[in-house]
């Protein structure tokens, strides 16, 4: 949507969209969105934002990495890993976690085997 990115950064250049029906031919089948000229009818803009996770507490106990975070209800996640962040090593999965019916706290857990590894929580 590079047109709302330049709406974002430059509100002056907003002068809306117009989508026009299949059947142009047919009398009142434009369909318009208002621009910021049209006081009466301005076009807004409604932007639903779901923040990334984050791991709460981290933890290394018996031999084993404990990552901790809570976890919104009906929402998957993916804890991954890699050994390095050099961009050429790709992301490897540890464990998924199905949606939960409510708000909970998620433990993944994964056996200390590299002398470094690093960890992501992401929403797939």
């Amino acid at each position: 949507m590079a047109d709302v990115q330049t709406w974002l950064d430059d509100p002056t250049t907003n002068f809306g969209w117009m989508l026009i029906g299949q059947a142009e031919e047919a009398n009142f089948t434009a369909r318009r969105f208002a621009s910021h000229e049209d006081t009466g009818r301005a076009p807004y803009l409604v932007i639903d934002y779901v923040p990334p996770p984050e791991v709460d507490f981290i933890a290394v106990r018996n031999g084993q990495v404990n990552l901790s975070f809570a976890a919104q209800a009906n929402q998957t996640y993916a804890v991954e890993f890699r050994a390095s962040l050099s961009w050429s090593n790709d992301w490897s999965t540890l464990t998924n976690f199905a949606a939960q019916p409510t708000a909970t706290n998620l433990v993944a857990s994964d056996p200390v085997t590299d002398r470094e590894r690093f960890y992501r929580l992401r929403l797939p």
